[in-house]
């Protein structure tokens, strides 16, 4: 038997048959092991058993000698009034029932025969207990909730909640100080009766949102007492119990003081955050206790993780100054000052000012860090001393010119710089001169000129020479304030970038003139006359007179000299052909090589030669260009890259002849091969279909006359023989060509093509709708012949589908499929798995799908036949 009832049960039995209540525990321990029982003979003796225990519940007969069951309940009523007493008897009627009712009897059970009965009383039993435990435990916990309602620190009030509102059904008197009004006026009353119109309003929403949400809900109500206004903190909660609520709880908390301290110590807070200069206050220990939004910056780390960390900053000031700190400590020092560097990692390194002082409130040893930032200021004061020093550093090693500051007399104050020296002069041998007393009178005048100039306020760049030299001078007004108090002169030697410019534009010339000789190697008609445009630009563009051009010959397997320049013949009489030697190995290795002097060089193909300087640069297969000098060292570095660019124009040039050549070749070998086709397309149009076309006339004569089935055979054959001559012609005169390229809407071709073919019973189904790029005329040809192939080899009635397949499309049949073994020479000519094709048809498809850059692959179709699926076409998009 199950119930709520957990703990052991105490069952005091009363009746005045003993076996009764002898079978009665028997059944009652059985049922259920949590009952243990007391019996009782007489209702006196039940009494008197009460004064010595608790039982959980009483079970009474009701006809016993002396007092009957209902005195009995009546006498236990008087002191126990909640206990559970059933009344269970033997005889009884409706008259006992409702009389034991009346008096209080929690249940009436009548005797019955059989086990039936007892288990019935054993659920009454546990029914009743439980209720009055529970019942027992409500009462104590109503006390226990009455007891904290009413002791309660903060405001409780219970809302009741109906159709008409809501009004106060109880208040503590926390709720009634804080409130400020006696509960009687609260008790009953409305919010907008206790709290006024507005307040009430404003209650009254938060009342209905917290039953709308089921949730709880804070707000805040402002409040005079007194004359001051004061504010409650509320928060309301539904109570419910059948999923509906059926009351609220408000709880109140007097605010006022906090809102106060909360505002004034935003006000503080909001100073203390918005101050630029980060600010930190660091306890006894030296650990941060509070900072601002500026050190949280210059620290790149929130408070969160700042608080309770050491300062650094007060580690250093203490280590550095520790009387000062001690006295700072103590009182005896107000203000301690000091200045950190540091790499700050939400500012890198910067420099600062720290300010520290003691908070002077009592039992606090709080120390507060202010700091600003002067990093910009102590940098203005490096930079000054650093430039100050660069300046003095510049102008005394001031390359390939001097610097020279000049006052209103002319009069040479300070001269630095390198090139002092290079005229022979110190600073000592100027300073204190004036130009007149240094240069000659034509170049002192110029430079007074141009002084006087710089004191009027006019700047002004020019040039001079000097001992074969030439210098650019700068003058400019050096100011204080408004006023010019010097001049400063910046003289630098620029010989050498003249110098420089001039080869710059030869240079620039010589570049120009190649990129014009490049168009005439372009137009060369042979290799010859490329030969001979290079020589000449290398004499003539390069001054590179000593130059030689040799083409490779593999009938001697060495280089032979195709053009020599005049400075080369005069040189040598007679030049041999090339194989061995620098000149070969530079071409065998297909990879220029210089050479400064050729002395040093022990693989030389003419060990007695005067050259000295010599550049190898290969020009491909062709052969190799060769430019030497008498001279060691004679090649600078823009030669060097000058002589490479004219032999990559070279090589291009003859890479284009030689191209234009092989394709002359390849043409001229198409058109024989052409014509070759064009003759065995007209034998076969001509020399075979006529005698085929006469003897199907003759066959179709006789078949007139006689019924003879050989004929049949013959003219299957001649069939055959005109179908192989028609695809022999299509290989002949198409071959891997196809004509112009076109958009194709798949599906219409590819129904086109199956009413062009003999299908007889075959169908088709059709599951394509993009459209492609091909030749429509032997994209017609490929599907059709695919048809035949699927017809021929598996019958009229076989299915073909056509489908689109990722990159191409597909044709699939439902016959008998191809080996595996045979799906590699299927493409060659002659091949025919039914004896009765010409064994060209599917080479013909090979062909059509090479012309158009595809690809094409044999399968087992899904119906176990064969697929051909043909990839790598061109979409295209709607």
């Amino acid at each position: 038997m199950s119930g709520t009832v957990d703990t052991q049960i105490q069952i005091l039995h009363v009746d005045d048959e003993s076996e009764v209540t002898e079978l009665t525990e028997t059944f009652l321990t059985e049922e259920d092991a949590r009952f243990t029982m007391t019996t009782a003979t007489s209702a006196e003796e039940g009494l008197s058993v009460l004064d010595d225990c608790s039982p959980d519940c009483i079970i009474s007969d009701y006809n016993m000698p002396g007092m009957d069951g209902i005195e009995f309940l009546q006498a236990v009523r008087s002191t126990q009034p909640n206990l559970p007493f059933i009344l269970y008897t033997g005889k009884g009627n409706e008259a006992v029932a409702s009389e034991a009712i009346s008096a209080g009897a929690t249940d009436y059970l009548q005797k019955q025969s059989g086990g039936e009965q007892y288990r019935l009383l054993a659920n009454r039993v546990l029914n009743a207990v439980s209720q009055y435990r529970s019942k027992a435990r409500l009462r104590t916990t109503r006390d226990e909730y009455t007891a904290v309602f009413e002791s309660a620190q903060s405001g409780l009030l219970l809302v009741d909640v109906d159709d008409n509102g809501f009004c106060y059904r109880q208040c503590n008197p926390r709720a009634v100080e804080l409130i400020g009004k006696d509960r009687e006026n609260v008790i009953g009353a409305t919010p907008q009766e206790v709290l006024g119109p507005v307040d009430g309003a404003k209650v009254t929403g938060a009342y209905r949102k917290c039953i709308d949400t089921g949730e709880a809900v804070k707000y805040t109500v402002t409040l005079t007492q007194s004359g001051k206004r004061v504010i409650r903190d509320c928060k309301v909660a539904p109570v419910s119990s059948t999923g509906q609520v059926e009351e609220l709880v408000v709880t109140l908390q007097d605010i006022t003081d906090q809102r106060r301290h909360e505002r004034e110590l935003e006000r503080y807070r909001t100073v203390f955050n918005e101050l630029p200069d980060p600010v930190a206050v660091c306890d006894a220990d030296g650990q941060y206790a509070l900072v601002n939004d500026a050190f949280t910056q210059i620290r790149d780390q929130s408070r969160e993780e700042l608080n309770g960390k050491s300062s650094p900053y007060l580690t250093e000031v203490r280590e550095e100054k520790p009387d000062a700190f001690d006295a700072l400590r103590d009182g005896s020092l107000a203000t301690l000052r000091s200045e950190v560097t540091a790499d700050f990692s939400g500012w890198g390194t910067r420099t600062l000012e720290c300010r520290l002082s003691r908070v002077t409130a009592d039992d606090d040893d709080s120390i507060v860090i202010v700091t600003r930032d002067i990093t910009s200021q102590k940098q203005r004061e490096q930079d000054f001393w650093t430039k100050k020093h660069q300046y003095e550093t510049l102008a005394e090693n001031f390359p390939d010119g001097a610097v020279y500051l000049i006052d209103e007399e002319m009069v040479c104050l300070r001269a630095r710089g390198e090139e002092l020296s290079e005229v022979g002069f110190t600073p000592e041998d100027i300073e204190g001169h004036t130009p007149h007393e240094l240069f000659p009178d034509d170049i002192a005048s110029e430079l007074c000129d141009y002084y006087d100039a710089a004191f009027a306020g006019t700047s002004h760049t020019f040039r001079q020479e000097y001992n074969g030299e030439c210098y650019r001078i700068q003058t400019v007004p050096v100011r204080s304030g408004k006023h010019i108090e010097q001049v400063m002169a910046v003289s630098q030697n620029i010989t050498d970038d003249i110098q420089d410019r001039r080869r710059l534009r030869q240079r620039d010339e010589q570049l120009t003139q190649l990129h014009d000789v490049t168009r005439e190697l372009l137009a060369a008609g042979n290799p010859e006359e490329v030969a001979a445009a290079a020589s000449e630009s290398a004499n003539s563009i390069l001054d590179l007179p000593l130059n030689g051009i040799y083409f490779y010959d593999d009938s001697v397997d060495g280089l032979v000299p195709v053009t020599l320049s005049s400075a080369s013949r005069e040189l040598w009489d007679e030049m041999p052909v090339v194989d061995e030697g620098i000149a070969w190995e530079a071409f065998k290795a297909n990879e220029n090589r210089f050479y400064d002097d050729l002395r040093e060089e022990s693989n030389l193909f003419n060990p007695e030669t005067e050259v000295r300087s010599e550049m190898c640069l290969p020009l491909g297969d062709h052969g190799i260009f060769i430019l030497s000098s008498p001279e060691s060292d004679s090649f600078d570095q823009p030669t060097v890259e000058l002589a490479q660019t004219l032999a990559a124009n070279t090589k291009a040039a003859l890479d284009r002849i030689s191209q234009e050549q092989e394709l002359r070749n390849r043409k001229e070998a198409l058109v024989r091969k052409n014509e070759r086709l064009d003759e065995f397309a007209n034998i076969i149009s001509h020399d075979l279909r006529s005698p085929l076309t006469v003897a199907e006339g003759h066959i179709e004569l006789a078949q007139d006359n006689h019924d003879d089935p050989h004929l049949a055979q013959a003219t299957e054959g001649i069939n055959r023989s005109k179908a192989l001559i028609d695809d022999l012609l299509t290989l002949a005169q198409n071959g891997e060509t196809v004509g112009e390229i076109r958009h194709i809407e798949l599906a219409t071709l590819v129904r086109h093509s199956w009413q062009t073919v003999d299908t007889g019973d075959t169908t088709l189904t059709v599951d394509v709708t993009s459209t492609i790029q091909a030749d429509r005329s032997r994209l017609q040809q490929l599907f059709e012949n695919l048809y035949r192939n699927a017809i021929e080899h598996a019958g009229e009635d076989v299915a073909v589908h056509v489908g689109e397949t990722e990159g191409g499309f597909y044709v699939a049949d439902t016959g008998a499929g191809i080996p595996a073994t045979d799906r590699a020479q299927i493409f060659e000519a002659g091949y025919s798995a039914s004896g009765t094709g010409t064994g060209l048809g599917l080479r013909i498809v090979k062909q059509i799908i090479e012309a158009h850059g595809w690809e094409i692959a044999v399968t087992e179709s899904e119906a176990g036949g064969t697929q051909f699926t043909i990839t790598g076409v061109s979409f295209v998009e709607s």
